[in-house]
Order: structure tokens, then C-alpha cells, then sequence
């Protein structure tokens, strides 16, 4: 189950056209069993039943346009889940002193939802959700290894097809001195008629440092992000590991009437501290990032820190 109230802004069009207070309300339950029981591969079938509704109504001191109907369904899922199991063992990836293990085998995963428009069970509309995910690794004996993601999902409401994305994602790691890692990642996103308040962003939160969040918005993404993670000290008094890093960022977000340029990339380059708890179960780091946007990044200073949870990528 789950429950979301926010302030949820409208389009007219791609114009905004103001913001409303949207209640969210999902319940649901899932089922999955095993197709084989084996050491060397899953394999898995899900099904699930959710019900999903939600109201929309003026926020105080904001004005719309217009406000919108309730929006409800009840959606069934099916999917699969096929994946080799083939584990490597690398330590200061993610965590600061912890051994981590990662699966180089082949996975790929699709399902499909559909909800019918039918009055009895109160739905507004009728919708088809596919969805496919592949994922691969590749490593080598000298402490290096990629993974590669693609992830393919579209939408069929009222028989119009509509809010595609398409999305690769490839990391790369190397462990070149005992205390350094050398990371890189390159992430494209491309959409095909997606809802104005669903557009793809990029900024601060989305992994482009020294930019505010959300600052660039469209339904095509590129962001390249490399850093070279430095690990300092491990079980400081017994309590702390203490890492660094040294990053650079570029990438952007345009719409699809626009073609990118390099001109239009946006980049920075920075510093930051890894800090994590040496008695805690996951070892996620807490980093603090000093970044300086190359480019205008609309705030009153090119300079910006920000204090999030985990590094700003690596394998899940």
C-alpha cells in the first residue's frame, strides 16, 4: 500500500498551467513463484492485482487553470524474470569496507499490466503498460567490469499509445591502485509523447552536480558522469571510513523538436567527501560534493554543495 500528497503541477499543452494538491492512493498484493529451483539461474513468474486513485483539489495559495477529474484503475500485472547467476567479488565500489558481490550474468525481465475501463470496479479509462528490462555484466582479472542496462516501456490509454521510453545505462569500473577507483557512467534516455509533468529532468538530483535541481527538462536526456573515488582511512576510532573523490559531469535534456549540440552540453567539475559508518549494517557512504557548474547554472554562484546519501551512481 501507499499513500502521496503533493503539490502537483498542470500543462496546458506543454504551458504550465499552474499547481493543485493530488492525494494519491495505491493497494494492491503480488504473488511469484520459482520456475526451477537452481544455483546457476532464476527464473520466476509474478503476477499482481493493484488498484491505483487519485484525487486532485486546489492548493492553498496557488491558482490553475483547471482542475482535474479523479483518475482511477485497477491494474493486473504478469512477468517474467530470467537471470544466470554469475557473481564476482570487488570491494570499494559502492561501500567503503565492505566485500560486494555482483551478477555479470544475463537477465532480462519483461511484464505487461492492463486495466480495463470498467464502471464496476470505478476505472476511468482503459490502459495497456508493457515493459522489458535486459542487463548484462562483463569483467576481466585485472579488477575491471562493466555493466550494461536497457529498459523499454510504453503506454496504450484509450487505445492511444503514448509516454514511451527507451533508456540505456552502461557503467564502468576499475581498480587500478589499492585505494583508488576509477568509475564512469553514460545514461540516454529517449521519449516518445510524454506527459508535460513527466518529462525527463536533469540537474542536482538527477546526477548533474553543481546545477539546480530539475533545471533542465525535456523527453531526451544524455548525462556522463566519470570520478576517480580515493579511499583514505578505513575503521577511524572505530567508527568511521573516510573516502574521497574527484568528478566531472556533462550532459543535458532537450525536447524533440531540438537537436543537440555540443554547445548545448552542460558540465562541472568537483570535489567531495565520503564519510561512512563502520558499524552499520550497509556501509553507505554519506558524500558531501563541492561542484563548479562550467556553464550558466541560473543560482547566484557557480560554486554549490550538496549532502546526499550513497555515491551519484554505481551498480544496484
Amino acid at each position: 500500500g501507499r499513500y502521496v500528497d503533493e503539490k502537483f503541477p498542470l500543462y496546458d499543452g506543454e504551458a504550465p498551467a499552474g499547481n493543485v494538491r493530488r492525494r494519491f492512493y495505491e493497494a494492491g498484493i503480488e504473488y511469484g513463484f520459482a520456475l526451477e529451483a537452481s544455483p546457476r539461474r532464476t527464473r520466476r513468474m509474478t503476477a499482481s492485482l493493484m488498484n491505483q486513485r487519485a484525487d486532485f483539489s486546489a492548493f492553498p495559495g496557488e491558482s490553475a487553470a483547471f482542475l482535474p477529474g479523479v483518475d482511477q484503475l485497477t491494474l493486473a500485472r504478469i512477468g517474467a524474470e530470467y537471470q544466470d547467476n554469475d557473481f564476482i567479488k570487488q570491494r570499494r565500489i559502492q561501500k567503503l569496507s565492505r566485500d560486494e558481490d555482483f551478477n555479470m550474468g544475463f537477465g532480462i525481465h519483461p511484464s505487461v499490466g492492463y486495466a480495463p475501463h470498467w464502471r464496476a470496479l470505478g476505472s476511468t479509462g482503459e490502459r495497456l503498460l508493457p515493459e522489458i528490462s535486459v542487463r548484462k555484466g562483463f569483467s576481466s582479472l585485472l579488477g575491471q567490469f562493466v555493466i550494461l542496462r536497457a529498459n523499454y516501456r510504453s503506454a496504450y490509454v484509450n487505445g492511444g499509445n503514448g509516454a514511451r521510453l527507451a533508456s540505456f545505462d552502461g557503467q564502468y569500473f576499475c581498480r587500478y591502485f589499492p585505494r583508488h577507483t576509477v568509475a564512469a557512467r553514460l545514461g540516454l534516455d529517449h521519449g516518445w509523447r510524454l506527459d508535460p509533468g513527466g518529462g525527463l529532468t536533469l540537474g542536482e538530483d538527477t546526477g548533474l552536480r553543481g546545477y539546480r535541481a530539475g533545471q533542465f527538462k525535456g523527453n531526451r536526456r544524455l548525462l556522463f558522469s566519470a570520478e576517480d573515488r580515493i579511499f583514505f582511512v578505513e575503521d577511524l576510532w572505530k567508527l568511521i571510513d573516510a573516502g574521497g573523490v574527484v568528478f566531472f559531469d556533462a550532459g543535458y535534456s532537450w525536447s524533440a523538436q531540438e537537436a543537440l549540440r555540443s554547445s548545448d552540453l552542460r558540465s562541472s567539475v568537483g570535489i567531495g567527501l565520503r564519510l561512512g559508518a563502520t558499524r552499520s549494517a550497509g556501509n553507505d557512504p554519506v558524500r558531501i560534493d563541492l561542484a563548479h557548474a562550467l556553464n550558466d547554472n541560473h543560482l547566484p554562484s557557480q560554486w554549490t554543495i550538496s549532502v546526499q546519501a550513497g555515491h551519484s551512481f554505481g551498480p544496484n
